[in-house]
């Protein structure tokens, strides 16, 4: 059945309702004004077209970028198992999926040199191969999975938690295995969510500074640059670069809704072509 436009709410609680969201929305504004307002807009583009602001964007873009596609390659099957399997210490590996939520970056950039620093338990046998993390941009994608893995494997267990568990029943009683009902009803059906929880993986990537700043201060990705030009020129002639990572804030926001809503008309596709038409 086909729902009717939405009734708009009213009344005393519908206003109040309306000014604590309110609040909060202004609050998340006044600062985006505020720099908009106090921007020399003379001096954007000649901070924007600096060499060390464009290499720093460039880095930020393929760290992000390459982080995403390695948690999306892993994580995606691991929020499955999550999801779907019942096994010993399922609660404890769901624990260390969300710890780098609650985890300071900087503690993460810590943890992550002990086992990929140039004394770590892992690079020690890796650098006699010409394999190094520290100062490069492996570094940063290293640091950079650490803290946005959890957005993703969070997405996608809750939309594969939310499938009808009929749907695996038909496919098992078909005689597919376990591979092609991940890749055939799992993947498909999920694929919105799992699109925004990598949507979300990229923007926590690119934003990434506590982490990386400890793991690989070279090559700048672009927070570390902005923290770099902050203690050198001054808090006034920051604020270009500031705007350029507004600008590029809202640019990723309009690409993964973009892709969102990408996925959705797919899905919807998908689902009208696999519907037995009338004859």
């Amino acid at each position: 059945m086909a729902r009717g436009p939405r009734r708009p709410y009213a009344g005393a609680g519908a206003l109040l309702l309306a000014c604590f969201g309110g609040g909060l929305a202004l609050f998340t504004a006044l600062p985006i004004l505020a720099l908009l307002t106090h921007v020399s807009w003379s001096e954007v583009w000649s901070v924007w077209s600096q060499s060390g602001a464009a290499g720093a964007v460039e880095t930020s873009v393929l760290s992000s970028s390459c982080s995403t596609a390695i948690v999306a390659v892993f994580g995606v099957p691991l929020a499955y198992v999550l999801a779907r399997q019942r096994f010993p210490g399922k609660a404890l590996l769901t624990g260390l999926v969300y710890l780098p939520l609650v985890l300071p970056p900087v503690v993460g950039g810590i943890l992550l040199l002990l086992v990929w620093g140039q004394t770590g338990s892992v690079e020690q046998f890796l650098q006699p191969h010409g394999l190094f993390f520290v100062g490069e941009l492996s570094g940063i994608v290293l640091a950079q999975i650490f803290v946005s893995a959890p957005f993703l494997v969070v997405a996608a267990r809750s939309a594969f938690e939310r499938i009808d568990e009929d749907l695996f029943d038909a496919g098992l009683s078909m005689g597919a295995g376990a591979l092609q009902l991940f890749w055939m009803v799992a993947v498909p059906l999920s694929l919105r969510s799992i699109l925004a929880g990598a949507a979300l993986s990229w923007m926590r990537s690119f934003g990434e500074f506590g982490a990386t700043v400890i793991m690989a201060y070279h090559p700048y990705s672009f927070p570390v640059y902005t923290w770099v030009q902050f203690n050198t020129v001054g808090f006034q002639t920051l604020l270009p670069l500031a705007l350029l990572g507004l600008v590029l804030g809202a640019l990723a926001l309009v690409l993964s809704a973009g892709i969102e809503r990408l996925g959705l008309i797919r899905l919807v596709d998908a689902d009208r072509d696999a519907r037995p038409r009338k004859t």
